[in-house]
């Protein structure tokens, strides 16, 4: 928040909370960042906070998200922090007639 206004959220989530094979595993989702605070480092510091969160669980290896395959802007603030794309899936949003892929980026925490 700034004053009381929303500037920016992000979610995160273990993945598979009670399943064992995949306990290692995070989601990053619901990224948002108002139009009116665009530009201002505000997307950056969420992320970086949820870095400090899911670095003080130690049991987090990998973090996952899916992104908008265009949306450049963000696809450079997650390669900042070190996130890489492994997939792409065409189609994967259909709005108002319109197709839209989506890439998966993945940030390994600790690489082996």
């Amino acid at each position: 928040f700034v004053q009381s206004q929303l500037a920016g959220i992000v979610s995160f989530e273990r993945e598979g909370e009670s399943r064992e094979k995949l306990k290692h595993k995070g989601l990053l989702f619901r990224m948002y960042v108002s139009n009116e605070f665009s530009g201002q480092g505000i997307g950056r510091k969420l992320i970086k906070e949820l870095l400090n969160y899911v670095n003080a669980l130690r049991d987090i290896e990998q973090i996952n998200l899916t992104v908008i395959a265009d949306n450049e802007k963000a696809k450079k603030l997650y390669s900042h922090f070190g996130f890489k794309i492994f997939s792409t899936e065409e189609h994967a949003i259909k709005w108002r007639g319109a197709y839209f892929a989506e890439q998966q980026m993945v940030l390994r925490l600790f690489p082996s």
